[in-house]
């Protein structure tokens, strides 16, 4: 036993407790020496014991104890066995399970009332009295008010204690704020179900948009003239017509330029490019394609095949214009295709949401294959437009691309009686000087100034089969080398 007294452990609050000679050691840390350290329960205290690993026997450490805190003595109570109205406001057991008591105090033992008036020879105190005085004796008193119940004097000159408590401003404030409180509750509860309401319409309406993309869009309508007098324009805008022209000019000619905000500012531009022609230009922002050409009928009734229209539009239809809806909108066409000419464009590819170029791509060819099978003319945008020809956001053309667009759309139009397979090209601004060295025949060199009178054609459209491109397999980096190769592949 390494001469230490008997011990005992045991455990106390999920903890390892030594007692030793009246004094108790908590289990601390193992050592390295395989042995437990205990310590005393007093944190100051540095006595401390060591037990073997078995737990058995007491193998070291110190047993003087110091820094322990002096026991204080348990106060008395002040009346021992008498219950006071205090008492039962600390103790509310005391009341639910004691008979009720009636204190009886005589006059001569009751103190003066702190409500008592004031006497005409008194003054009353301060403002800095009574405040320094109200926030002392704030708490406490409302405490010790609602604590006292109720005194009445009998006609035995005796005071008797009822049971009622009276109603201070603590309680008062909590019953209002149990009022807001509510209030509150009803007001957000209404204010959820108008939130629900909301966001029902705001889902039809959503779906109603996607449905008929163009429809919101009908009030919006920007129509842009070229002609000279601006009061005649307005009047036949008004009406929905076309402008009559002058038909005793046999060159004057008349373009109608129709389509989405992709089309805005076309009419100035056109009328500087082509003097001949007598340009109009109707502008739809955000129109679908369906809506851009459903007043063509009216508007071309009086179109000749020396008339021009030139459609725009589809852009605002990605990534949901599919093939049977094109269809469905080329045969509304097919009349106007039999009494003038009918230039569809390609959707120019966009810039600000790369994802839908794939898409883009795949609806190009329905619309040039859709083409040529109603008799329509194809124009393909998308091999002289760059990047640099867009606004910064990347949809849009800026004035860069709208003149080049412009440009090269009016290069196009001379060759509509020539072109063989309805698929229009630019011409060249100017043609290329073709020099003839010795001994070369000249039969063997190909008239370049005129290359649409080649049978040899650059895209083989003799199939007038629809079929549906397969989009799964196009990617982005598609238009990349169309871009970097469109020049190459006009000049090789």
């Amino acid at each position: 036993m390494s001469g230490y007294g008997p011990f005992e452990l045991k455990t106390k609050n999920s903890k390892q407790v030594l007692n030793y000679g009246g004094e108790e050691f908590f289990y601390s840390a193992p050592q390295k020496d395989r042995q437990l350290l205990f310590k005393c329960v007093h944190l100051k205290c540095l006595a401390t014991l060591k037990l073997n690993r078995e737990k058995t026997t007491i193998v070291g450490g110190k047993t003087t104890h110091s820094n322990h805190p002096e026991p204080t003595p348990p106060k008395p109570p002040r009346n021992p066995g008498k219950t006071t109205p205090n008492a039962l406001h600390r103790n509310p057991n005391l009341r639910r399970n004691s008979t009720p008591t009636t204190y009886s105090l005589t006059k001569d033992n009751m103190r003066p009332s702190y409500s008592s008036k004031l006497t005409p020879s008194s003054q009353p105190p301060s403002d800095s009295h009574q405040s320094n005085q109200s926030r002392n004796s704030k708490r406490g008193s409302e405490k010790f008010n609602s604590s006292i119940p109720d005194v009445s004097v009998s006609s035995n000159d005796q005071l008797d204690v009822s049971s009622s408590v009276p109603m201070n401003s603590v309680s008062r404030e909590m019953n209002l704020l149990k009022e807001l409180n509510s209030q509150l509750l009803q007001r957000i509860k209404a204010l959820e179900e108008e939130l629900k309401t909301t966001k029902a319409t705001c889902e039809e309406l959503i779906l109603s948009t996607l449905e008929k993309p163009g429809e919101g869009t009908r009030d919006q309508m920007v129509l842009e003239e070229s002609s000279s007098s601006s009061e005649q324009d307005q009047h036949n805008l008004q009406d929905h017509q076309f402008p009559s022209y002058d038909d005793s000019s046999p060159c004057r000619r008349r373009l109608l330029i129709c389509g989405d905000s992709m089309t805005r500012n076309f009419g100035p531009i056109l009328k500087s490019l082509l003097p001949d022609y007598s340009v109009e230009c109707l502008t739809f922002p955000g129109a679908s394609l369906s809506f851009a050409i459903k007043d063509l009928g009216q508007l071309t009734k009086n179109f000749t095949k020396n008339d021009i229209i030139f459609i725009l539009a589809g852009s605002n239809d990605v990534p949901l214009l599919t093939l049977q809806q094109i269809e469905k909108e080329f045969q509304y066409l097919r009349n106007r295709s039999q009494e003038t000419n009918i230039i569809i464009s390609s959707i120019p590819f966009k810039f600000h949401k790369t994802k839908h170029n794939s898409n883009i791509f795949a609806t190009n060819q329905s619309l040039l294959s859709l083409s040529v099978k109603y008799n329509f003319f194809y124009f393909e945008c998308n091999f002289f437009l760059s990047r640099r020809m867009y606004t910064r956001h990347g949809l849009h053309f800026n004035k860069f691309g709208k003149n080049t667009y412009c440009t090269n759309l009016s290069r196009c139009l001379p060759s509509l009686n020539v072109t063989i397979n309805r698929f229009l090209l630019p011409n060249p601004v100017s043609a290329p000087e073709v020099i003839i060295m010795d001994g070369v025949d000249d039969g063997l060199i190909t008239d370049i100034t005129c290359p649409y009178l080649n049978n040899d054609s650059i895209l083989n459209l003799s199939n007038n089969r629809s079929t549906q491109p397969d989009i799964s397999t196009l990617s982005d980096e598609t238009f990349t080398d169309l871009s970097r190769d469109r020049r190459t592949f006009f000049l090789s």
